[in-house]
Parts: structure tokens; sequence; C-alpha cells
């Protein structure tokens, strides 16, 4: 998406404070990746918006990540192979423990111990599996 951006003419700055959208040079668009709250320090927003932004619910941390892996993922089981969604975490990794940690961060708290869900899409339907990965 960089290159696209930067090939039609835009430029991206990172690593830059921005106090208020009106210090930034004039502009057809402006792609801004803030919290709610940072949005609602720097833009001049009417009174109304700016007070839903102030009732934002923050939850819980989210990341995806794809990866296209060469061979199989060497699973100290082998049957793990076989599944598409895989839930990892804990201390010990224990059903009990991944069980609490996803009820607490379904009712938007932090877990002392987060887990990270593996899906494997190939497990269930081969088709979708590049060839040789």
């Amino acid at each position: 998406m960089a290159q696209q951006i930067e090939r039609l003419g835009g430029r991206i700055h990172t690593g830059v404070r921005v106090n208020s959208l009106n210090d930034l040079p004039t502009r057809r668009l402006t792609l801004l990746d803030v919290s709610p709250r940072e949005l609602a320090r720097i833009a001049p927003l009417p009174a109304g918006y700016l007070r839903a932004l102030s009732r934002y619910r923050y939850g819980p941390g989210a990341a995806k990540a794809d990866f296209l892996v060469e061979g199989a993922i060497p699973w100290a089981d082998p049957r793990l192979s076989r599944a598409a969604t895989i839930h990892l975490g804990g201390t010990h990794g224990t059903a009990q423990e991944l069980a609490h940690a996803e009820t607490v961060t379904a009712r938007g708290l932090s877990v002392r111990h987060p887990y990270v869900i593996v899906v494997d899409p190939a497990a269930a339907d081969p088709v979708r599996a590049v060839r040789g990965r």
C-alpha cells in the first residue's frame, strides 16, 4: 500500500507527533492511524462528535499476521497438523487457562497470560493451500 501511495505522488511521514491537523500542509486526503482520544486531541471536530469519541470504550488488543510457510508446522503433537484452528497460550497452555483467558478477554478485561489463535485453513480445506506450502 505504501508503494502505491508513493507511486501516486503521496508522501508518508512516520515518527512525527502531530499536535493539530491544522499544522499539516494543505492536502486533499489525510490518513491517520490514531486512537479516538488522539483524534479528539488533534482534530477540530464538532462538539457532539468529540463527546462520542470521549465515550469510546477501549477493549483488548488484537493483531493479525499472515504467513505462508514452506512445509508443515513442526508441532510437538503431530495431530495438531490436522486442526484448522489451534488456541495457544497460558503459562502451561492448559485448556482451563485458555478458556479463562478467552472469557476474560471477551468481557473486555486484560489477561495476565494472553493467547494466540493459529489458523491453518488448508488443514480443513486442502484446496486453499498454495502448492508445496
